[in-house]
């Protein structure tokens, strides 16, 4: 296994000393605290060039935290040579609660640093060093790379005077110390190569980018995936891990901080090395999106503006990814079998539709709502197919001669196939026939008194005539189902073509048109659909659609 540590930082992640004198005039009492995030600027540009000079240590031990209200410490130095600094503490000692009178410096052996015992400046990382034993009993001899992320902007840059711009070179010189790693100076970039063994990092807000701004987000997650890809892609597959802590930097980006490595390797691959609290024990947390409310809410918003945008395929696909609630269940069973996504029967409120003819009409319209007239298209040969089907199991010609239809195979067997003409009909073996010219002949044979079901054969070849008849552009929809289905490379189906045949043959009135106003709207479709009875099966289904975002919305009423 081989690890990626992405750690997010910000003012509180580094500390310095301050020494307290006891009421013996010692200086024993040894502490550390933050400088404070007014005007931080400043102080971090000094304390880079200290990183570039080499004149910070990180100490082994980790002094207790001061903490006195109103006190504010804060680290103050200046450059007094080229390679000489002068760091001191200043106290405000005007709005302190502390009334001990007890005096506070930098250092036990003198007011600043460096003197004749410290020549380079102390720097704590007291969120890490808890972080950091867990980390090494998680990582062991293990190959890892660290990645501390950070913030630089221009000077000019809103808040650019309160940003810590040399946590994230600190910490990450910090941990190539602690790792035994290389620490690579890259000056913020993202490095051309991420090699495990090495500390370094990236600064992934810069210019005039504020955190708030969506597009400063788009640039952040831009960045973080170059990070993941460039090291990923220096490892053998599926043998990445990455540990990502977010216990520090700015509040807005924490979110992306752990979706962009859960997106780029899968959330299995993701673990949370963090403190939920204080006196929480720091531990290791398989980063698990499933059982977080939060994102189970979003899935549940996403989907219901889906559904308020007709967009039904996705709000079935977000339904699918938590099936545990009621509005998800109620979602995947009836956009399932309509989307013909997953093997789920068509099924309102409990009720079995196991009419086709039903459900291609509805998969027709339901197509017809989301844009998608070539499915549509598919979808109308299906059910121009079965209507006829469906009236040939049941013409009483047929009956009374004693014929098996066999619709799978396209069929007929019997001895008495001299009632059907055989125009519509081809010799197969003895006593079995081929259907021929279906959606041709057979709709003006089945419209006839003599096969008792005048009404429907009648609606049935109106539909048929639809289907098949040329308008101006000498298209029929028939033509544009065989073009769709055969292929011609030289002239692929045109989209436009195909939307104009469909409304001048008046079949289709409007593409997104909410379900029930357009294919089954239709005159000659209503017609059609009356006729064999089928309306109240398809009111069924148009109303739970219908009531469908306010079951995501609200929950599922039984």
């Amino acid at each position: 296994m081989t690890y990626l540590r992405m750690i997010s930082v910000g003012v509180t992640d580094i500390q310095f000393p301050v020494w307290k004198q006891n009421d013996y005039g010692e200086w024993i009492e040894n502490f550390r605290f933050e400088s404070g995030r007014k005007e931080c600027r400043k102080l971090h540009e000094k304390l880079l060039r200290l990183i570039e000079r080499e004149q910070i240590i990180f100490p082994d031990e980790l002094p207790g935290n001061l903490s006195l209200p109103g006190l504010n410490p804060r680290l103050e130095f200046e450059f007094i040579a080229e390679n000489e600094f002068l760091a001191t503490v200043s106290l405000n000692r005007g709005k302190t609660d502390d009334t001990s009178g007890h005096t506070y410096r930098i250092s036990a052996f003198d007011d600043t640093i460096p003197n004749d015992a410290e020549a380079k400046l102390p720097v704590y990382c007291a969120k890490l060093h808890e972080l950091l034993d867990v980390a090494r009993r998680s990582f062991g001899d293990q190959p890892v790379a660290v990645v501390v992320l950070g913030t630089k902007r221009d000077e000019r840059a809103n808040e650019s005077e309160n940003e810590p711009i040399a946590s994230a070179p600190l910490v990450a010189r910090f941990l190539a110390d602690r790792l035994n790693l290389e620490f690579q100076n890259n000056q913020g970039e993202i490095p051309e190569v991420l090699s495990p063994g090495t500390s370094t990092w990236v600064d992934i807000l810069r210019g005039q980018e504020r955190a708030e701004d969506s597009d400063a987000q788009r640039s952040v997650v831009n960045r973080l995936s170059r990070v993941i890809r460039l090291w990923n892609s220096g490892i053998s597959p599926d043998t990445g891990k990455i540990f990502v802590t977010t216990s520090g930097g700015i509040p807005p980006l924490k979110p992306l901080l752990e979706r962009i490595p859960a997106t780029c390797l899968g959330q299995q691959s993701v673990d949370l090395l963090d403190k939920s609290a204080k006196s929480a024990p720091t531990k290791i947390v398989q980063l698990n999106y499933t059982d977080r409310v939060i994102e189970q809410e979003t899935i549940r918003f996403h989907c219901a503006e889906a559904l308020r945008e007709l967009d039904y395929v996705a709000a079935y696909g977000l339904a699918s990814r938590y099936r545990k609630e009621l509005w998800s269940q109620a979602v995947v069973q009836l956009l399932g079998s309509l989307l013909e996504l997953g093997d789920l029967p068509l099924e309102v409120n409990s009720k079995r539709i196991d009419d086709r003819l039903v459900l291609a009409a509805c998969q027709i319209e339901i197509s017809l709502c989301m844009g998608d007239s070539i499915n549509a298209l598919q979808r109308l040969g299906v059910l121009i197919e079965t209507g006829i089907w469906k009236l040939i199991e049941t013409d009483q010609r047929i009956l009374a001669a004693g014929l098996t239809v066999d619709r799978g195979e396209g069929f007929l067997q019997g001895d008495n196939i001299q009632t059907i003409p055989e125009r519509l009909r081809r010799t197969y073996t003895d006593n079995t026939y081929k259907v021929e010219n279906l959606t041709i002949s057979w709709p003006i044979w089945l419209k006839n008194n003599a096969g008792g079901q005048l009404r429907k054969a009648t609606a049935l070849k109106n539909l048929v005539d639809c289907y098949n008849r040329r308008e101006r552009q000498g298209l029929s929809i028939r033509d544009c189902r065989n073009h769709l289905v055969h292929g011609d490379k030289a002239k692929p189906l045109d989209i436009n073509d195909l939307d104009n045949t469909f409304k001048s043959c008046g079949l289709m009135k409007a593409k997104r048109e909410p379900f029930g106003g357009n294919f089954l709207s239709c005159d000659v479709v209503s017609k059609f659909i009356r006729s064999l009875n089928l309306n109240e099966q398809i009111s069924l289904v148009s109303g739970m659609l219908a009531c469908l975002t306010e079951i995501v919305i609200w929950g599922k009423n039984d």
